[in-house]
């Protein structure tokens, strides 16, 4: 047999295994599919195995070799020597594994971009190197990008961070900010991202508001008035009568207001979890002009806020902001948790927290939320009446899947802390479970906020 080194085409399941520093081959679904579809690239180095003729051993390239197998790979590269000691197999083993280097993710950008330049579609990209199409897209989208190539370069972001770059590029302001984060404190990244789309989703509905009051040739209020302004008093707090009879109703303002009806942008009350969403307020000047009553009640001191009071508001009103993108963040990276096949140590321990300080709320919102983190769809039904009712689905899930059982109590557990926090005020909350929940969450991989920073206890 010729063991003049060189090179050979050989059906893998020629090479049989010799001892290897890699204790676990790790063939995950990503190498075994681009074995599957580009081959064996490097070739596997092997020598005559000595015991069984015409077979080889494996010196280097155990996990190629195991894949080609499993992938039903015909032929493989194989680089023939001479067979070698148990000394150079475990320092060449070694060597070739310590010193090998991935590709940064700015190189596996420019490299997407630069397959697309020859007409590849990114689907076609994604099923030639085993990679998912929607990060080969947002890869292409980065490396397309000047201002999310630098601040990969400068900061070395991986591609889901400068996509946020992409997101916002030309809005100076939040490039400021997506900087500054990535500078000072890059595991802040993801929030400060989540403040800057609901900001921006926030500017967009006022905007749509203004130019409603606009449309209607109201005179504009850049902020809704104190109750007990002296020139303009909110609709709701005029009245038909002395006493608080009753509110004077928005149609009789409309109607008969004329040039005394004031508008503003009014913030409602939103949803669990989403950025605040704006109507019309309405307010009226000289309500006693037209019959109507505006009376001071209430704070018998009256008067304007002290300079301690409105930085009090201020504050509440900005921690309600963040506490808002913090929950986005948190409930988002709870849901990947539960796309693993394993959970960390502990998982159970969460749920047996949350079970363990019933009762809690276990209405609609409990359920709404544990389904969506498990990416389960609730069973949607329409009843006789016309309305619609959801079945919960997570019965069947555990009784179909019982591997998933602690998976479907975290989600429960973690649904019915959520809920019970203020959507707006969390970050104010007394509760003692609240710590130990982020604490956990945080000892799991979770990047807390600085404001939840401030809820979790030391002593966890």
């Amino acid at each position: 047999m010729n063991t003049t080194p060189h090179l050979e085409q050989l059906p893998p399941t020629l090479l049989t295994t010799d001892k290897n520093v890699r204790a676990e081959l790790q063939l995950t679904k990503p190498f075994l599919d681009s074995i599957r579809t580009n081959g064996v690239l490097e070739p596997i180095v092997a020598y005559p195995d000595p015991i069984n003729d015409g077979q080889y051993r494996i010196h280097l390239g155990h996990r190629r070799a195991a894949a080609a197998i499993e992938g039903n790979v015909p032929l493989v590269p194989v680089y023939v020597i001479s067979e070698v000691d148990a000394e150079r197999r475990i320092t060449e083993q070694l060597t070739e594994n310590i010193h090998r280097q991935g590709l940064s993710d700015r190189e596996v950008a420019n490299g997407y971009l630069e397959l697309s330049l020859f007409g590849k579609s990114a689907m076609s990209i994604a099923k030639t190197t085993s990679s998912k199409l929607a990060h080969v897209g947002d890869a292409i989208k980065v490396a397309k990008a000047p201002v999310a190539t630098e601040a990969m370069d400068r900061y070395q972001l991986t591609i889901d961070d400068a996509l946020a770059f992409v997101e916002f590029e030309g809005d100076v302001k939040a490039l400021e900010t997506l900087n500054s984060a990535a500078e000072n404190d890059p595991t802040q990244l993801g929030h400060r991202v989540q403040q800057l789309r609901n900001d921006r989703t926030e500017a967009a509905a006022r905007l749509v508001v203004e130019a409603e009051i606009e449309a209607a040739g109201i005179a504009f209020l850049s902020v809704r008035p104190n109750y007990n302004d002296p020139k303009n008093r909110p609709a709701e707090y005029v009245y038909t009568a002395k006493g608080h009879a009753r509110c004077v109703p928005i149609e009789t303002l409309l109607a008969n207001a004329g040039d005394d009806l004031r508008a503003y942008v009014k913030t409602n009350n939103t949803g669990y979890r989403l950025p605040s969403t704006f109507e019309i307020g309405y307010a009226v000047a000289n309500w006693a002009d037209h019959g109507w009553f505006g009376e001071d009640y209430g704070n018998s001191a009256g008067g304007p806020l002290t300079d301690e009071q409105k930085a009090e508001r201020r504050i509440a009103r900005e921690n309600g902001r963040l506490w808002v993108a913090a929950t986005q963040v948190r409930i988002a990276w709870v849901k990947e948790l539960l796309q693993r096949r394993n959970l960390p140590e502990k998982a159970a321990a969460l749920a047996a927290l949350h079970f363990s300080t019933l009762p809690n709320d276990y209405g609609s919102r409990v359920k709404g939320l544990a389904h969506e983190l498990l990416g389960v769809e609730e069973t949607k039904s329409t009843t006789s009446w016309g309305s619609t009712s959801y079945a919960n689905a997570l019965p069947a899930l555990v009784d179909s899947s019982p591997g998933q059982a602690v998976h479907v109590l975290v989600a429960i557990a973690v649904a019915g802390i959520e809920v019970s926090l203020d959507e707006k005020k969390g970050w104010a909350s007394t509760d003692g479970k609240v710590p130990v929940y982020l604490h956990q969450l945080s000892s799991w991989g979770y990047v807390l906020s600085p404001l939840e920073e401030n809820l979790t206890v030391a002593d966890v």
